[in-house]
């Protein structure tokens, strides 16, 4: 039994939508997944240098060479340098934290939406089984441990 002509061609409309879909969905995957990894890699290098700025600041109030050392640190203007310093090196390091959540997530959701594109992609419909009969062509390949081969079939 043979599909008619209609049919055949509404079949092959839904296989052409199932096509668009399945490669929109891969490719908006790969540039979220890109992009959160290019923020991922920011997030990662401005952390690390919050994380020095608040080693360093660490260091001013500790050191006692540091400028910000609880016994240099008598007269008022010394004191508000020194908290605003440290407020900065606390708020970096918030921030850090933040940006770094946010890139993994979007990262996380780009790996995902990639991943539906390849199994869409992978599970489009043949749009050769729609075909006229009178056109279908198909290679066939096997492998056994003594050996394969290759042939071409279908109807003529």
């Amino acid at each position: 039994m043979e599909a008619t002509a209609e049919a055949r061609h509404e079949r092959l409309d839904r296989v052409s939508g199932q096509r668009w879909r399945a490669w929109g969905t891969l490719a908006a995957g790969a540039l979220i997944a890109g992009g959160g990894g290019e923020y991922l890699g920011w997030a990662i290098k401005n952390r690390t240098q919050a994380n020095n700025y608040f080693d360093q600041v660490q260091k001013d109030f500790t050191l006692t060479t540091g400028g910000c050392y609880q016994l240099r640190a008598t007269d008022v203007t010394t004191s508000q340098h020194c908290k605003a310093k440290q407020d900065q090196a606390n708020d970096g390091q918030s921030n850090a934290k933040y940006h770094l959540v946010g890139s993994a997530v979007a990262t996380g959701v780009g790996a995902a939406v990639l991943v539906t594109g390849l199994i869409m992609v992978l599970t489009i419909d043949d749009t050769s089984r729609y075909e006229s009969p009178s056109s279908s062509l198909a290679w066939l390949g096997w492998a056994k441990s003594n050996g394969g081969g290759v042939a071409l079939a279908g109807r003529f």
